[in-house]
């Protein structure tokens, strides 16, 4: 992890959705808004998270790969919502 400190939070439904922001794997040198990261989900009565995913952005294909870490070997592809760009 870059920060040991979760960069966004909310709550939704009864669950707990945490960010924190992921180094590349590569060590390169992509702007801070293509760096990935994994978003917790958990439920205040239950110790492990629901899940956890990792996201990485591609900014220059609207798109990020999503890989689920209960499930490693099945990553899928998003788009991704800009001002001027809805998904498809």
């Amino acid at each position: 992890m870059a920060d040991p400190h979760h960069i966004d939070s909310w709550q939704e439904n009864g669950l707990h959705f945490f960010v924190f922001q992921l180094r590349p794997a590569d060590g390169s040198s992509l702007p801070l808004a293509e760096w990935p990261v994994v978003v917790f989900t958990m439920h205040p009565e239950v110790k492990e998270p629901l899940s956890a995913v990792v996201v990485t952005p591609d900014l220059g294909q609207q798109r990020a790969e999503v890989l689920d870490l209960r499930r490693p070997e099945s990553p899928y592809v998003a788009s991704i919502a800009s001002a001027d760009h809805k998904p498809q």
